[in-house]
């Protein structure tokens, strides 16, 4: 099944330009036990990162609420020696059965990766319902020098269902990774499939991590 590209170049614009209408987020719990629970989760994990909470300064980020963040873990064995950045507190929507946070995985730390994510909540909240196999246009390089503008939203296969899934008895939250691909390779996941794209990624032992791949596509 091919899955619609959603552009997020607008909304990129306003991140950096600071415009904002204000709209309002419900969650099933208080905003920051959910992020303090997503804490623990990560911490869980990477036992040995060191966190740092992240916030995008500018932009209608205060739509996503008071306490949302990018949280922020540095590179350990445990992660596969890559820096890890995921999203805490987006917040649930009317079309999903859990509220879902989303993971970039980094070989270097880079503050444009706290507005990426950041980009990515806020659209998922107020603008498109992003799931399993959407591609999402970023309008610039994931990282500098990289082919790579857009994320296919994927499962965490690198970390499997530990990552993937938190459940508490008052909460269930999905965590799906945002994984930089090519325009070629968005492309390729909509004439072929996003299965068929990731076989390739499969075959291919796909550098993920490396800002500076080649395209499989």
């Amino acid at each position: 099944m091919n899955r619609p590209t959603i552009a997020c170049d607008d909304l990129a614009m306003a991140l950096r330009n600071g415009s904002s209408t204000i709209l309002h987020m419900a969650l099933s719990l208080p905003q920051y036990a959910v992020v303090s629970s997503v804490k623990k989760h990560v911490l869980a994990l990477w036992p040995e990162s060191h966190l740092s909470v992240r916030k995008w300064p500018r932009g209608p980020v205060a739509e996503l609420g008071p306490d949302f963040s990018v949280l922020e873990l540095s590179p350990t064995q445990e992660s596969n020696n890559l820096w890890v950045y995921c999203t805490a507190g987006t917040g649930d929507t009317e079309a999903e059965i859990q509220p879902n946070e989303f993971v970039l995985l980094a070989s270097s730390r880079d503050e444009r990766h706290v507005e990426t994510l950041t980009m990515v909540a806020h659209y998922h909240r107020f603008e498109s319902v992003l799931g399993l196999g959407h591609t999402v246009e970023i309008g610039h390089p994931w990282t500098q020098g990289s082919q790579c503008d857009r994320l296919l939203i994927s499962l965490p296969y690198p970390f499997g269902p530990k990552l993937e899934w938190l459940k508490t008895p008052e909460l269930t939250v999905r965590f799906l990774w945002a994984l930089p691909i090519t325009p070629e390779e968005a492309r390729f996941a909509k004439q072929m499939g996003v299965e068929e794209l990731e076989r390739r990624f499969d075959i291919a032992n796909l550098a993920y991590w490396d800002p500076l791949r080649r395209s499989i596509a």
